[in-house]
């Protein structure tokens, strides 16, 4: 969040020795979107501007689209890595929404009371990846989870890897400085 903007000092100085790398996380450029699904983070031109600052004080700052949510905000996956690009962000990753049992009908409740036109198309896109089919490979019919690099997710991965060659190429965070780092483990047995 922008907030960490306060400790601004603190990430400079770690930044000179080359312990830290920052990723702020973007779910969406749709303020009325993030303001139903993240309603108390910083708004996108705010994280925007906490990218540029970072960058410019010398913070090695990436950005995390996340979650991605087939068929909701996975169309602005380009527009977002353009953004972040453009602000200093040195590199960019992704995630898809996990849902298991004890979220997948909160998500489903919030989707029908928040977006009732969409609800369906994105509560099946996003339940996609967790339905089972037969498999050809097995003759025994046994049942197999979708990996999420199929259909709607494949698409959401080459958009993601397409913006990402085309705003992040020849960027890279800098090594860290492991070696200021000192192990303190004790022996457990």
């Amino acid at each position: 969040n922008s907030l960490l903007l306060r400790d601004m000092d603190l990430l400079q100085a770690l930044a000179k020795d080359g312990l830290v790398h920052v990723y702020l996380s973007l779910t969406t450029s749709d303020e009325s979107l993030r303001r139903m699904m993240e309603p108390r983070t910083a708004t996108y031109a705010k994280k925007l501007a906490a990218i540029a600052a970072l960058s410019e004080a010398g913070v090695p700052v990436g950005v995390m689209c996340a979650p991605i949510i087939p068929s909701l905000n996975d169309h602005e996956i380009p527009h977002v890595l353009a953004d972040t690009a453009a602000q200093g962000a040195l590199d960019a990753h992704y995630t898809f929404l996990r849902l298991d049992p004890s979220n997948s009908e909160l998500m489903r409740t919030w989707l029908h009371d928040n977006l009732p036109d969409r609800a369906q198309k994105v509560w099946e896109a996003v339940s996609d990846q967790y339905r089972t089919l037969p498999t050809q490979a097995n003759p025994r019919g046994e049942k197999k989870a979708n990996h999420p690099s199929t259909g709607i997710y494949a698409v959401a991965r080459q958009l993601f890897a397409i913006a990402k060659k085309k705003h992040f190429s020849g960027r890279h965070m800098p090594a860290l400085n492991v070696s200021a780092f000192r192990r303190h483990q004790k022996r457990l047995f």
